[in-house]
Order: structure tokens, then C-alpha cells, then sequence
């Protein structure tokens, strides 16, 4: 059986369930839109929680509030960066 093509191939270098999930969504897209939907918020999830585990913030799916940890530290690097680029100021 040949394998369809997916606009989300290109995420199997990082997780197999991101293809899994993104190729469910284009299948649904045009008969089942709710279900599409679902798959998206499915794939998202699971990518927000694997760059939390990428960058250390992730700790566990269970009562972590892993999310606001993770969009603490990216307001803090991001704050950090716009410090730096303001001293360059003249």
C-alpha cells in the first residue's frame, strides 16, 4: 500500500505521533471538521510538551502547571534579550 503524502513528514526527525496526528487531521479536514479540530489541538499539545521537555520545563503531565513554567522562562529570555538589545541603543 503506498503511503500518502502529509504536510507534516517533515516533523518524524522529532516525534512519529506529530505525523500520526497531523496526518489524521488532513484525513478528517474534509468530512469531519470537529474531528479535525481535535486532531490539531491533539498535535499541539504534544509538541508544547515536547519543547517544554526540550528546554527543561516540562516535568510531568500530572497537576505540573508545565505550560505557565514554560511561557515563564520564554518571557524571561525574552526579556533578558530585549534588555541586551535596548543597551545597544544609542
Amino acid at each position: 500500500m503506498k503511503e500518502l503524502q502529509t504536510d507534516f513528514g517533515f516533523l518524524s526527525q522529532h516525534d512519529e505521533q506529530l505525523v500520526r496526528l497531523g496526518r489524521l487531521a488532513e484525513r478528517y479536514f474534509p468530512e469531519d471538521p470537529n474531528t479535525c479540530l481535535l486532531k490539531l489541538r491533539q498535535l499541539s499539545e504534544l509538541l508544547a510538551q515536547l519543547t517544554a521537555t526540550r528546554v527543561g520545563v516540562y516535568q510531568s503531565a500530572k497537576g505540573d502547571h508545565f505550560l505557565t513554567d514554560f511561557v515563564s522562562v520564554v518571557r524571561t529570555d525574552r526579556k533578558q534579550d530585549l534588555s541586551e538589545f535596548a543597551s545597544l541603543q544609542p
